[in-house]
C-alpha cells in the first residue's frame, strides 16, 4: 500500500516537476533579454546604423519630388554614428517606461537643422521670397518632420510605437515582477525536489529516477519547438519587412530560440545522467 501510494506521490510531483522546469527555463531565458544592453548589443552587432542611414538615403531620394529637398540635405548631416545613438536612446526609452523612469530626451541633430536653415534661404533666396511667418512654419516643419523620420526609423524594435500606443505601460507590472517570478520558479522546482525526497526518504535511486524523468521530459518538451524553428527558420516569415525592423526582431526571436533549446538540451543530458 506505501508502495502504491509512493508511486502515485512521484508520478504527480514529476508532472509538477516537468512544468516548472520548463517555467524556470522560460522565465530565465526573458530575464536575459528584456534589457536594454542585449538589445542594443544586437542592433551593434548587426550594424544596424548602417541599415538605417542606407534606408533613410532612400527615402529622401524618393520623397525628393514631393518636398524638393534633396537628399543629400539630410544624408550629409547623418552620420552612422549618430543613428547608432538615436537607437540606443529608442531602446533605453522603452525600457525607461517599463521601468517607470524619466525618458532621455532626445538627441537634436544641430547639423541637420543647420543644413534645412541653408537650404531654405538660399532657395527663398534664389526665387526672391519673403522669409515670413508662413517662410518659419514651413522650415519648423521640415525640422519637426525630418527628426520624426529618423526617430521612426531608428526605433528598430518597435518599442517607440509600443509606449505611444500604451502597450508597453500595460506590460510595465508584469516586467517589474519578472525577478518575482524567477524566485517563484526556482523556489517551486527546489520545493517539489524536496517532496519528491520525501515521498521515497527511503530510496534515493528512486528519487534520482522520477527528477531524471521530469528533466529528460522537461528538455524535450522546450527542445522539440526550437528545434521546429531553427529547421525551417520559422522566424524569416516575420511580415514586417523593413530591413532594420526584420534583422532587429528576427535576430532576437532566433536568440531566445538557441538560448532556450541550450537550456532545454541541458536539462535533458541532466535527466538522462
Amino acid at each position: 500500500m506505501k508502495s502504491i501510494v509512493s508511486y502515485i506521490g512521484s508520478f504527480i510531483l514529476s508532472v509538477l516537476l516537468i512544468f516548472s522546469i520548463i517555467t524556470s527555463i522560460g522565465v530565465t531565458i526573458i530575464n536575459a533579454f528584456a534589457n536594454p544592453d542585449k538589445l542594443y548589443h544586437i542592433a551593434q552587432e548587426k550594424n544596424l546604423g548602417h541599415v538605417v542611414y542606407t534606408e533613410l538615403e532612400k527615402y529622401y531620394s524618393q520623397r525628393y519630388n514631393t518636398t524638393g529637398i534633396p537628399a543629400d540635405v539630410y544624408m550629409n548631416a547623418i552620420s552612422e554614428n549618430y543613428l547608432d545613438d538615436v537607437i540606443r536612446i529608442q531602446i533605453d526609452n522603452g525600457f525607461y517606461v517599463l521601468m517607470d523612469w524619466e525618458q532621455t530626451d532626445r538627441m537634436v541633430n544641430m547639423s541637420i537643422e543647420t543644413a534645412l536653415n541653408n537650404f531654405y534661404s538660399d532657395y527663398a533666396d534664389s526665387i526672391g521670397a519673403e522669409k515670413d511667418a508662413k517662410y518659419d512654419e514651413k522650415l519648423s516643419e521640415a525640422k519637426a518632420n525630418a527628426d520624426e523620420i529618423i526617430s521612426e526609423y531608428c526605433d528598430v524594435f518597435k518599442l517607440r510605437t509600443m509606449k505611444n500606443h500604451g502597450i508597453l505601460k500595460k506590460i510595465a507590472p508584469l516586467y517589474a515582477k519578472l525577478p518575482t517570478l524567477i524566485l517563484i520558479a526556482y523556489g517551486s522546482t527546489a520545493f517539489l525536489m524536496l517532496l519528491m525526497i520525501f515521498v521515497n526518504i527511503k530510496s534515493a535511486s528512486t528519487t534520482l529516477y522520477w527528477s531524471g524523468i521530469s528533466a529528460i521530459i522537461s528538455g524535450i518538451i522546450g527542445a522539440v519547438p526550437c528545434i521546429y524553428f531553427k529547421s525551417t527558420n520559422y522566424f524569416s516569415a516575420f511580415t514586417i519587412k523593413q530591413p532594420q525592423i526584420y534583422t532587429a526582431y528576427t535576430t532576437a526571436m532566433n536568440r531566445i530560440t538557441e538560448n532556450f533549446l541550450t537550456a532545454s538540451l541541458i536539462s535533458l543530458i541532466i535527466g538522462i545522467i
